[in-house]
């Protein structure tokens, strides 16, 4: 028996999302898939893969205290690359929360339950279990993502996750988007501390009122408006995100960031770091001559089928 589920990225809402702000992610066509197996194996050591093994969920205590211990193995090579000198790196797509969501998800489909149709509760136990092993630490965003396995919006406002399934735009709302591998895994407990200490400071409100505002803007405008307009705000948000984690001496962009930002803008495109940035997947937005590069790109395809 196998679940399989897919990787996330998130376009917009980096960082604010953490302090209740906005913020979008669509599945990337990478898949995790995890397998019912006889008896206990390595990955079981894995503290996410414990912690979802472990996490209570009522509405199967009967079945599973009558019923052999789940054992399970992971596959995760579609979220990992190799590079030139043989070394394997993380792709920065969500590996964790995929590892919960897989899980959990494992749980309900032995039992007999669809596990697709009941996101909600999958993202519940899911995300529970991703922040019992993260240590608290964490918006959820990525978790829900790979639960819903669509186009969503994010909000969290101290325990209470709001997610917005996105429904598919007019064509003419759907930017071209397409993730580059920038060679460098990033680690994501290093970035966002920083930024949550000078986050408290007072200076900083200011600062962070207006990048949370244009935030949640964006996330409004993307796959609701022209891509032109959507360009516009972007390019706001951008770029006084980039300014506030300069100031939060947070270091999201590498030197392939600035070179993607000039190549990009060549054809009247677009690019910024994923995520918490350091490293992991860049995003492309526009009609760009993908041929010519040499690094691995994922082409992304948020409202076909995943």
């Amino acid at each position: 028996m196998q679940v399989r589920v897919p990787g996330k990225v998130m376009l917009c809402g980096e960082y604010t999302v953490l302090l209740g702000g906005m913020a979008v992610l669509v599945p990337v066509p990478r898949y995790l898939t995890l397998t019912a197996v006889d008896q206990l194996g390595p990955d079981e050591k894995n503290p996410v893969i414990r912690a979802a093994l472990a996490e209570p969920i009522a509405e199967l205590e009967e079945w599973e205290s009558s019923h052999p211990r789940l054992h399970v193995s992971v596959d995760r090579s579609q979220f990992t690359t190799t590079s030139q000198d043989g070394r394997t790196h993380k792709l920065g797509i969500g590996g964790s929360a995929a590892e919960a969501v897989a899980v959990i998800a494992m749980r309900f489909k032995r039992c007999g339950m669809d596990w697709k149709e009941i996101p909600e509760t999958i993202f519940k136990h899911a995300d529970a279990a991703h922040r019992t092993a993260q240590g608290g630490v964490g918006s959820g965003a990525d978790v829900a993502a790979i639960a819903y396995g669509r186009p969503i919006r994010f909000q969290r406002t101290g325990q209470t996750s709001r997610v917005e399934i996105i429904e598919k735009p007019l064509p003419e709302h759907i930017p071209n988007l397409n993730l580059l591998w920038t060679g460098v895994s990033a680690n994501t407990r290093e970035l966002v501390p920083p930024f949550l200490e000078w986050a408290k400071k007072d200076s900083s409100k200011p600062v962070l009122e207006e990048l949370i505002g244009l935030s949640d803007q964006i996330a409004r405008k993307m796959f609701n408006s022209t891509v032109e307009d959507f360009y516009e705000s972007f390019e706001r948000y951008f770029n006084l995100l980039a300014q506030t984690l300069k100031s939060a001496q947070v270091d999201w962009t590498l030197p392939i960031h600035e070179e993607l930002e000039e190549w990009t803008a060549e054809y009247q495109g677009q690019s910024k770091p994923t995520g918490a940035g350091g490293g992991d997947m860049a995003l492309l937005i526009g009609d760009l001559p993908l041929e010519r590069r040499s690094e691995l790109i994922i082409p992304l395809d948020p409202f076909g089928s995943v």
